[in-house]
């Protein structure tokens, strides 16, 4: 009986902390990858620190997600967006920045909110089939 309980607060706890995760996930998104470029922050620390999070049974995100909206890397990085839009940007050397290499990191984006939301979901299977076995 004890056992039930337990998977029910896990599972719980996974789909509370999901809109949580694929929320951080999104807004890190939302910061074009050439912004990066010149600073020493990651998205993919990021990204991983909130994936690590949510397979911590989905609460961790929570608190990974909270931590990427106040940090100054939030902040520094927003602000470099906005300057990086009031500016003209200069025409890019051949293959610098081509449509092929935009369409890519939209493909990241959305393979990244793939591994978000299937990693935790397996994991829960896996536990549920294993409690099941037993």
């Amino acid at each position: 009986m004890e056992g039930s309980v337990s998977l029910n607060l896990v599972a719980v706890g996974y789909l509370v902390g999901l809109p949580f995760a694929v929320y951080g996930i999104v807004d890190l998104a939302r910061i074009p990858g050439h912004i990066y470029w010149y600073t020493a922050y990651s998205r993919r620390v990021w990204i991983a620190a909130i994936l690590l999070g949510y397979a911590c049974f989905g609460v961790g995100a929570i608190l990974m997600v909270a931590a990427w909206l106040r940090s100054t890397e939030r902040t520094e990085l927003r602000d470099d967006l906005v300057l990086d839009a009031r500016w003209e940007r200069p025409v890019p050397a051949p293959g610098v920045m081509t449509r092929t290499m935009r369409r890519r990191e939209r493909r990241r984006r959305h393979r990244w909110a793939v591994v978000a939301v299937s990693v935790p979901i397996v994991s829960v299977v896996a536990a549920a089939t294993a409690a099941q076995v037993r």
